[in-house]
């Protein structure tokens, strides 16, 4: 199990992927001046765990994306020229069940652009489900 910091979560209980499209986290990170640098010395992870279970729909990826400027979300609005870093694949809603992780993705060791986050695309329509979204270094030892 990775170790959590609560100032690197890209989402809590997301909610919004309902109807088939393209939705980015609530957080944002602002890398500044240290795009295209090296930004995590250790191994360090993006990890997505369902926190409610999906209902409906058919398949969601989840990318690790960057952009020359902010979004806000769900809808990205504000995003440009955005780069996909690295993808779940497509996740079929079978096995978006409640509390599992569903992806351990590594975080870059460099990042092109300012802004740095994860947007879930997806296929069917969705009646239920949330995911979070936290970025983690390291590995937990002993109980939690």
């Amino acid at each position: 199990m990775a170790i959590l910091d609560k100032s690197l979560q890209l989402a809590l209980a997301q909610a919004d992927v309902r109807a088939a499209g393209t939705y980015y986290t609530t957080q944002v990170i602002d890398l500044g001046a240290a795009r295209g640098k090296s930004i995590i010395e250790e191994k360090g992870i993006v990890q997505i765990r369902v926190a409610a279970a999906y209902v409906g729909g058919t398949n969601v990826t989840f990318e690790l994306v960057c952009s020359d400027t902010p979004w806000t979300a769900p809808a990205g609005t504000g995003a440009t020229n955005v780069t996909v870093l690295g993808s779940t694949g497509a996740l079929v809603t079978a096995g978006l069940t409640i509390d599992t992780i569903v992806a351990e993705i590594p975080v870059p060791r460099t990042i092109p652009k300012r802004y740095f986050g994860v947007r879930a695309v997806s296929t069917g329509t969705y009646s239920a489900g949330t995911h979070d979204v936290n970025i983690a270094v390291g590995t937990q030892i002993g109980p939690y």
